[in-house]
């Protein structure tokens, strides 16, 4: 009799901390949505889990990279903007994969997955 009525204490409290567990996770729009933030060049801009600063911004229409000792041009329909900035983790280590920069006119730029290159990486005469 104690036996089982231990198992269905474990029962009722396994189905509690479920319970929990799903009413108080994320939704999945909350985790993948974008983190909207508004702040201008060389202006700390704080969110919930990052802080980011950009400290300079560069635009070219052709970019010229050498990569392992070979050259290689990028073209775009458009012209490039190549930032440099910091990125902060708040609480945990984390990965920022994808940025949008929407300016004051209305243009939207998209963080490219064609060029995976940091600033120190690109010489001064990369930019056309």
């Amino acid at each position: 009799m104690m036996r089982m009525l231990r198992s269905a204490l474990a029962l009722l409290l396994a189905a509690a901390v479920l319970y929990g567990m799903q009413h108080t996770r994320p939704l999945y729009s909350d985790i993948t949505s974008p983190i909207v933030a508004s702040g201008g060049m060389n202006k700390r801009v704080e969110t919930r889990a990052f802080a980011l600063s950009l400290d300079s911004a560069r635009v070219a229409r052709v970019l010229n990279v050498e990569t392992f000792g070979k050259a290689k041009t990028y073209t775009s329909s458009g012209v490039w903007v190549v930032v440099e900035g910091e990125a902060e983790a708040k609480f945990e280590t984390l990965g920022l994969t994808s940025g949008e920069w929407l300016s004051r006119s209305g243009i939207r730029y998209v963080l490219t997955d064609r060029l995976w290159a940091t600033i120190e990486m690109m010489p001064g005469d990369v930019y056309q």
